[in-house]
């Protein structure tokens, strides 16, 4: 038997080709896979230099704030790059890409990896005020994902529950994620500015992602976004116990070496 008409027409000739509606359902969803593939790419040349003046380590140690994670808590992403590559892959499969339930995702899965690409480079080259509008845009739109997908984790008779568990799993995690990473941005902002954000009021902006945290996981048994956030509590805390490098002074004078940073010669 020959597939449905709504996605099959028949030529003069009798054979079978793919409609305009089948393919406008699969042109966004190979554009996504594409737009991660480039993402990935950028995410590595940033990484080690390309393209920016300064890496992101270069600006961290210059800018030791008390909502700085240590490095290895940054092995996140790839956990999240994962799952966000994992749900790319499927939408776009044959038997998955007319699923009504992922169409109004992709416009935003697109934002969300475009402003990730486009802060990576104008936080490289310390455009913090104008990376920090990007990541509140990156973060919304993931918040908007995640409102999308309405995915109760318990539900498994919901429709298409495994894809949408995927969906909500890579985007719940990333969105976590970058909750705190914004409000790290935006100590480090003020840092850059001349103030140094106190303990105080460093604990109230960790309260927020917290909130945040027991809310989603309160109201929809959210473990990838507490997860997420209880794995960055845990690297924040980490980082201001005895033994840290936080706010070492050679650490510091070693970034100020690789690159002229505005903060190492602002007098500040």
């Amino acid at each position: 038997a020959r597939p449905p008409s709504s996605t099959w027409i028949m030529t003069p000739s009798g054979s079978a080709e793919v409609s305009a509606s089948a393919m406008s359902t699969t042109a966004p969803a190979l554009g996504l896979l594409m737009l991660y593939v480039v993402s990935i790419v950028v995410n590595g040349l940033v990484s080690t230099g390309k393209g920016v003046p300064l890496t992101n380590k270069d600006i961290a140690f210059t800018h030791p704030t008390y909502l700085s994670p240590p490095p290895f808590a940054f092995a996140i992403w790839g956990v999240i790059y994962l799952l966000v590559g994992a749900f790319c892959i499927v939408q776009a499969l044959p038997r998955v890409v007319g699923l009504p339930h992922l169409a109004p995702l992709r416009p935003y899965v697109a934002l969300a990896l475009a402003c990730n690409c486009g802060w990576l480079f104008l936080f490289g080259h310390e455009l913090f005020w104008t990376s920090f509008l990007v990541i509140c845009s990156y973060l919304a739109a993931l918040f908007k994902i995640v409102s999308l997908v309405r995915l109760d984790l318990v539900d498994w008779d919901a429709p298409s529950y495994a894809v949408r568990l995927l969906a909500h799993c890579a985007f719940a995690a990333n969105a976590s994620w970058v909750t705190v990473a914004t409000l790290l941005q935006l100590q480090l902002n003020l840092l850059d500015e001349g103030y140094f954000a106190s303990a105080d009021l460093s604990v109230a902006m960790l309260l927020v992602a917290v909130a945040l945290g027991v809310w989603r996981a309160f109201v929809a048994a959210d473990l990838p976004w507490a997860a997420v956030s209880a794995w960055a509590l845990y690297a924040i805390r980490s980082n201001q116990q005895p033994g840290s490098d936080w706010g070492c002074l050679p650490a510091i004078c070693e970034s100020c070496k690789a690159g002229a940073q505005r903060i190492c010669s602002n007098g500040r």
